[in-house]
């Protein structure tokens, strides 16, 4: 039988069940139209060995049913690998180096669709936040202060990204996906469609695309919805939370979802009390579940913080919410980007970049 895809669609709280829905065949030889526009965010630790696995993942599999693919990376000058002792000067983040690292994986990226921000400018944390009461961790503080460096990264690379790209896919530089594992966007009827390949399937000659259609979940994209594989460790008692590090969906709910947290967290739309936060999302208490192996001393953040969210899963979470769309998460860990997927630390030397033909 035709494999399932169990998409947790979360409505406003209380409301319905989960939705299950059946994988479609796949129809053959759609038109080449469009442009998908892939989003890439983060510290570029590792990221010259995930290169050639993003673009084999989200690239390749879509440069025969697009008119334009169109690669964006937003960074910071100071975060690169670990440790930051064995990265030499040619290694610091640059548009030049960007460039070289995806070019050989196989894709050519304009400098226009590269921002590099300085680290000692853009930052709101410390001026909207007065913490009183006790931190969950230790840590907390600077996690937030890096979960504050990353929604800002989201709004640098969604502000590249323009209007006219139909669908978005958001990740990080240094994630490398399962050999085998491919996200393809194909329009059928008005309507897109992704289509997710596992990574056990076998491989069909030519398209790189699975010959057994049990090994293929096909995604019709709602224009509310952005599309995430479910975060185990962050799931609550009543499902599952969105997973921060991969996600896709039309350009709409894609924009109001990671183009607009670093504006809803710098308004102070999280900086709630504790009544306000129960009235918004339910007793914290409810909101956790695997989470609470690192025993946190508190549910929450102390009250005055610019987030009141322990985690920024949790922040993802409630700014889906707030913005009026929904979240999907695709739960199955075959086809699931939060687990085909794991970060990189290491610092390659330049000769262990694979060298590709680069697309164009």
């Amino acid at each position: 039988m035709l494999a399932r895809l169990l998409l947790a669609l979360l409505l406003l709280p209380g409301c319905g069940p989960k939705a299950v829905l059946a994988l479609v065949v796949r129809e053959t030889g759609p038109a080449r139209r469009g442009k998908l526009a892939v989003a890439i965010s983060g510290g570029l630790r590792g990221f010259e060995e995930c290169a050639a696995s993003l673009v084999e993942s989200f690239v390749k599999p879509n440069l025969e049913y697009f008119d334009q693919v169109d690669l964006f990376v937003a960074t910071w000058d100071d975060r690169t690998c670990v440790p930051p002792s064995n990265v030499s000067l040619d290694q610091q983040p640059s548009v030049e180096l960007i460039q070289k690292v995806y070019a050989r994986a196989g894709i050519r990226i304009e400098a226009r669709n590269v921002w590099i921000g300085d680290h000692r400018r853009f930052h709101f944390g410390y001026e909207h936040s007065s913490p009183d009461g006790v931190w969950p961790y230790k840590y907390k503080q600077a996690m937030l202060n890096n979960a504050e460096d990353m929604w800002l990264l989201w709004q640098a690379t969604m502000s590249m990204v323009g209007s006219d790209h139909d669908v978005v896919v958001r990740t990080r530089p240094d994630m490398c996906f399962d050999p085998g594992w491919k996200l393809q966007f194909q329009k059928r009827q008005g309507q897109w469609t992704a289509m997710v390949a596992a990574t056990q399937a076998k491989q069909a000659m030519g398209g790189g695309w699975p010959d057994d259609r049990d090994q293929l979940l096909e995604i019709p994209l709602e224009p509310n919805l952005v599309y995430m594989g479910a975060n185990d460790f962050h799931e609550d008692s009543r499902d599952h939370m969105p997973d921060d590090m991969t996600g896709f969906g039309l350009y709409q709910p894609m924009e109001g979802t990671f183009g607009t947290t670093a504006i809803h967290v710098n308004k102070g739309m999280f900086n709630v009390t504790d009544g306000e936060y129960q009235q918004l999302w339910g007793q914290p208490d409810l909101e956790t579940g695997s989470d609470l192996r690192d025993s946190p001393v508190a549910l929450l953040n102390p009250s005055g913080s610019f987030v009141r969210e322990r985690y920024p899963e949790k922040v993802l979470k409630h700014q889906i919410l707030e913005s009026g769309y929904r979240y999907a998460l695709i739960e199955d860990p075959r086809y699931s980007p939060y687990r085909v997927s794991s970060p990189r630390r290491s610092c390659p030397s330049e000769g262990q970049v694979p060298q590709q033909d680069i697309a164009t």
